[in-house]
């Protein structure tokens, strides 16, 4: 009787998820059927028949032919990825997710979003490190909605946990140690997602996905004098995501670092017999203070170079470089003289 009254309270919530699952196919798009579309939407092309690159970088319009003429015409379009996403890689981005909030999506149309932009990114040279740090300090504020309990979740564990005492409490005050054990089971045997939703813990890997893949595409301006700062501040972002929820996992996070460092080292190996002397100056002066974001992160293995031995090391040999390129140039120059 017990077993039966158990299958009854939570039979519900199994009919429609097994009743309410959807092809991920059109998510975005969907938010518009019920948009009235009078729109006629016009580009400016160039000489090659493409979209020009103010066109490629307008707002999106989120209407029905808006959008068809956005995944048409400009996500498919060689210039967007190749030209247009690496100046400005977040702004198209930022407006699907806004109008997300705006339009009360679920999470499975922010995991689209995230996938849909993680599909461009691979595919683009390079972005441009400036734009990376102003979207990461607003992914919080983008996220809120999306990363709060889950309420369906809670009342369903709830009322498990509510069912299991009123009807097991003799074997609570039995064995306490078997019947908390046997709840708990039941608990994580219960992790399942309400219809089509999913849970938080799904949109994190897709969020940590994408913010990994910028991670391996950014680059610097070797003109640029705040090189370090800017490489240092995107490491701090990383570890406030992972403070705020947004990055949960801290295997997640050293990932991230490491990717970060990897793609600064190779910035380094192009374009570090071209950076100044001021840069190299300031680097081996904050590596010798200790990098207080990458540092508190234990590396996999100890025997593991760390992250910060690994930049120290690339900017000791680019330094040396750049050093002897130098005496080079005046010894050339003496000769000429």
């Amino acid at each position: 009787m017990k077993r039966s009254s158990l299958l009854l309270l939570v039979l519900p919530f199994f009919i429609q998820l097994i009743n309410c699952k959807e092809a991920s196919q059109n998510l975005i798009s969907k938010t518009l059927n019920n948009v009235a579309d009078i729109e006629i939407i016009t580009l400016h092309k160039d000489q090659n028949g493409d979209p020009t690159i103010d066109e490629l970088q307008k707002n999106i319009v989120f209407s029905p032919s808006g959008l068809t003429c956005y995944f048409k015409h400009i996500y498919n379009c060689h210039k967007y990825t190749q030209e247009a996403l690496p100046a400005l890689p977040f702004k198209h981005f930022e407006e699907f997710l806004r109008h997300g909030i705006n339009t009360k999506q679920t999470r499975t149309y922010t995991k689209a979003v995230f996938r849909l932009f993680d599909k461009k990114f691979k595919a683009v040279p390079y972005i441009n490190a400036d734009e990376l740090i102003p979207f990461l300090q607003k992914l919080p504020d983008l996220l809120e909605k999306d990363l709060e309990p889950d309420q369906n979740r809670k009342f369903f564990v709830k009322r498990l946990i509510h069912f299991e005492l009123e009807h097991n409490f003799e074997k609570l005050k039995q064995d306490p140690e078997l019947f908390i054990d046997n709840l708990a089971e039941k608990i994580v045997e219960s992790d399942f997602t309400i219809g089509n939703e999913i849970n938080r813990n799904q949109l994190r890997f897709s969020i940590t996905k994408l913010i990994d893949t910028c991670l391996g595409k950014i680059m610097w301006s070797p003109t640029d004098k705040d090189i370090w700062t800017n490489f240092m501040n995107i490491g701090k972002e990383l570890n406030n995501l992972k403070e705020k929820g947004i990055i949960s996992d801290s295997d997640d996070l050293d990932d991230c670092q490491w990717t970060l460092t990897t793609r600064f080292c190779f910035f380094l190996s192009l374009a570090g017999s071209t950076l100044s002397f001021e840069f190299y100056n300031q680097a081996c002066e904050e590596l010798t203070k200790g990098v207080q974001h990458l540092d508190i992160i234990p590396e996999q293995e100890e025997l593991i170079l760390s992250k910060a031995a690994q930049i120290k090391d690339t900017i000791v040999q680019n330094y040396a470089t750049r050093e002897n390129e130098n005496i080079n140039y005046y010894q050339r120059q003496k000769l000429i003289n």
